[in-house]
């Protein structure tokens, strides 16, 4: 059963998705439907809108990845700790340990701890290549977080 969006509050969004506060450890996260999928990308791309037909393509292409991409999460439970624990619904919509954004987590970090963050990305990107994965966008700061063990998910 999908969940009453309007009651959560939404702490952000990407191309693919909306996400909402579920509670103090968790995010929901919804695929985009109708307008919300062209906002997303316009917000990045303001320009895109004198491109209509690319636009419309663009939204098709995400809205495939993105069901694309719940198939291959739901059979790669190997992958579940690296990527926040999913609890996946029918619907497309799915439950995730809520984590420190990258780029909120990085802010006041100094030379050092920070060099030791992106260390820490790059072993995780290659542990997740090792198990035959790769993530489809590199977006560190906005894709990317730390969960409280100060693990990268």
């Amino acid at each position: 059963m999908r969940n009453n969006t309007s009651a959560m509050r939404k702490i952000g969004n990407g191309w693919q998705v909306n996400v909402y506060e579920y509670d103090t450890e968790t995010v929901y996260k919804t695929p985009h439907a109708g307008i919300s999928a062209f906002t997303s990308i316009i917000k990045d791309y303001p320009a895109i809108v004198l491109k209509p037909r690319q636009l419309w393509n663009w939204v098709g292409e995400l809205q495939d990845k993105q069901k694309k991409s719940f198939q291959y999460i739901s059979q790669r439970t190997d992958l579940w700790n690296d990527i926040g624990q999913p609890v996946l619904e029918q619907s497309g919509t799915y439950y995730q340990k809520k984590v420190t954004v990258m780029r909120e987590y990085i802010k006041d970090l100094s030379y050092e701890e920070f060099t030791a963050v992106v260390d820490q990305f790059v072993s995780f990107t290659f542990a997740l290549y090792q198990k035959g994965d790769i993530d489809k966008s590199f977006n560190f700061l906005k894709n990317f977080g730390i969960d409280e063990k100060g693990s990268i998910v």
